[in-house]
């Protein structure tokens, strides 16, 4: 067991700077989390104070102000120009719509709006697309109540203020921390593990451990062995922190299927640590190559940037990517509440674990025979 030991010695001498990656790595994972969170409550929480009179009185009249009513809070005000004046400037209401008469005639409105503010651009947005719809079901035959109904669930599903069909959704902070949790597991295991790796394929050690009692199988089989329990401890590390964080929520339902979809995830970037590994690289060269790693799969792989909001074409690359799927199987128990996603998504993680290792010790035996010849 003389690699497997020498192995730790060596994290040992590091152990300040292991410490630090993890703490500083742990910490930052939080932050994103609790942002992650905050700012998807804040995107659904996007209510104006409006106030509707409705001087048309028709089925078409009332079933706007119905609409706008279910978007946003109804707030009780006279229709007195200088009531409506002062709630404007103290900021009790956000903006007034006038339905005139004859809106089911001729759609005439008319506002009141609070100047310094967008709030009117982000209600006028919604009324034109509903009127937009409404009128276009209403033209191909279908009654006010049934154009209604029709143009507020193809509203609802296209989301006015959601991505590509989907609404927008409350999400727990699990679900940050979990996605955000792939960046940090390249990041730590990339700056951690490889300068130790590396450290036992030197020409130098290469050369005195090949003259040892030891087969090559033996210090293979060790080396792995020393790679796997530290690479798991940083795992085992990251789940402690969100079983805090969340209280155990992490181990109860769906939630612990996140617990295998990270250590399969594990698994494929240990593959991407071997890889690097196997090259005779320096720590700055490592720290670069980290960054662009795993900066590359975050962004595109749907980490940083939803991916809805992605192009086609960026989608396509994207599907490349193994941060792609854990994004995916994350995102299949919080949103889509798909487990056939969830599994499926695994299931690409691992032939992803698969390929990498594969070509880990493709590239290590390559570097090798290159070594001796």
């Amino acid at each position: 067991m003389q690699v497997f030991k020498t192995f730790f010695k060596i994290l040992n001498k590091q152990k300040h700077q292991f410490i630090i990656y993890i703490s500083i790595f742990g910490v930052l994972l939080g932050v994103l989390s609790n942002v992650g969170g905050n700012e998807r409550k804040e995107f659904q929480g996007s209510k104006m104070d409006i106030v509707v009179f409705d001087y048309d009185n028709s089925e078409e009249s009332k079933y706007l102000m119905e609409y706008l009513y279910s978007l946003h809070n109804k707030v009780a005000v006279e229709d007195d120009r200088e009531e409506i004046q002062d709630s404007l400037y103290w900021q009790v209401i956000d903006y007034v719509l006038y339905i005139d008469e004859g809106y089911s005639e001729t759609g005439k409105l008319s506002n009141i709006k609070r100047d310094g503010t967008k709030a009117s651009i982000y209600v006028e947005e919604q009324i034109a697309a509903y009127q937009k719809s409404f009128d276009a079901y209403v033209v191909a035959g279908y009654s006010s109540k049934e154009a209604h109904e029709k143009t507020v669930a193809a509203l609802d599903s296209n989301g006015l203020v959601g991505y590509k069909g989907k609404s927008s959704v409350s999400l727990p902070k699990q679900y940050y921390y979990f996605t955000y949790m792939t960046y940090i597991l390249i990041m730590l295991l990339m700056n951690v593990m490889a300068p130790i790796i590396m450290v036992f394929n030197k020409k130098e050690i290469k050369d005195r451990n090949s003259v040892a009692p030891m087969t090559l199988k033996s210090r293979s089989t060790q080396l792995i062995g020393a790679s796997a329990v530290l690479s798991i401890a940083v795992w085992v590390a990251l789940i402690i922190v969100a079983a805090i964080m969340f209280k155990g929520q992490v181990f109860v339902g769906t939630n612990a299927l996140n617990l295998l979809s990270t250590f399969v995830f594990l698994l494929l970037t240990v593959g991407i640590v071997c890889i690097v590994s196997s090259f005779n690289l320096k720590a700055p060269t490592i720290s670069m190559i980290s960054n662009i790693i795993a900066l590359g799969m975050a962004f595109l792989g749907g980490v940083f940037v939803p991916m809805e909001i992605f192009s086609d074409g960026i989608l396509k690359i994207a599907r490349f990517m193994p941060t792609y799927w854990q994004v995916k199987a994350t995102e299949s128990l919080y949103v889509d509440g798909g487990l056939d996603t969830f599994w499926k998504c695994v299931g690409i993680e691992a032939l992803f674990a698969i390929a990498f290792i594969t070509i880990a010790l493709i590239v290590a035996k390559v570097m090798k025979e290159r070594r001796e010849g």
